[in-house]
């Protein structure tokens, strides 16, 4: 359980946010503290068991050019 949470940082989640409602966003960490990993979305915790579908981040990053190119 904990490589896979850790396998979900900086990946694109949507999760079931109870209610009939899912949550979406990029999984910032993963908090242990209660020794059952919880992925950490936004400024809210969640199980594994309520991930819906992963997907790549949606953080871009930039390529610099190396010297003398």
């Amino acid at each position: 359980d904990f490589t896979t949470a850790n396998s979900y940082i900086g990946r694109h989640v949507t999760l079931d946010g109870g209610n009939d409602q899912t949550v979406s966003g990029d999984v910032s960490g993963v908090d242990v503290s209660d020794g059952t990993p919880r992925l950490i979305v936004g400024e809210n915790t969640y199980p594994l068991s309520s991930v819906l579908l992963v997907e790549p981040g949606t953080a871009t990053s930039t390529v610099q050019p190396s010297a003398g190119a």
